[in-house]
């Protein structure tokens, strides 16, 4: 670890150089993935698989203003770039519900249009998922929905 106590396996910590200065980041790893033991940890943390970034949403949709938000962040995902060559996925999951019948249509089709900029065109390490909830959930039962979604999107890939 990069500070801290714990065991070699699950979340770690790492240190990144940027052009800011320096980021921690946690990054969760298999405990037979793990190189060189937890003096090893750096950029490659785990043998052959490349680094997968998550990015978890929970959003319960109750007003227009809030739906017009949640698309102006669903496009800025969209707008994420990796750079080219770089062995890292970045999964964005949001688990989302809706307060009445109509924003459930507009939310659902907003979300539609979202995940169909991946359809059609090269494989891309940016990777969309959304789940629907039929009603309200609390922040952790909707972000626990959307880290399994991205789990299961991540599992061909890794």
């Amino acid at each position: 670890l990069v500070r801290g106590e714990g065991q070699p396996t699950g979340w770690v910590s790492v240190r990144l150089q940027i052009k800011s200065g320096e980021k921690e980041l946690a990054v969760r790893v298999a405990p037979s993935e793990l190189t060189g033991g937890i003096g090893a940890i750096g950029w490659r943390v785990c043998a052959g698989a490349p680094l997968a970034v998550l990015g978890l949403m929970a959003s319960h949709i109750s007003t227009e203003a809030r739906l017009r938000r949640l698309e102006h962040v669903l496009k800025s995902v969209r707008g994420q770039v990796l750079r080219p060559g770089e062995p890292a996925y970045f999964v964005f999951a949001l688990s989302w519900s809706a307060a009445t019948p109509e924003l459930r249509g507009q939310v659902a089709a907003v979300v539609d249009r979202a995940l169909a900029a991946d359809e059609g065109g090269p494989p891309s390490p940016l990777v969309l998922v959304a789940v629907q909830q039929e009603g309200p959930r609390s922040q952790f039962q909707h972000l626990r929905a959307a880290l399994g979604a991205a789990e299961e999107a991540l599992r061909p890939t890794l």
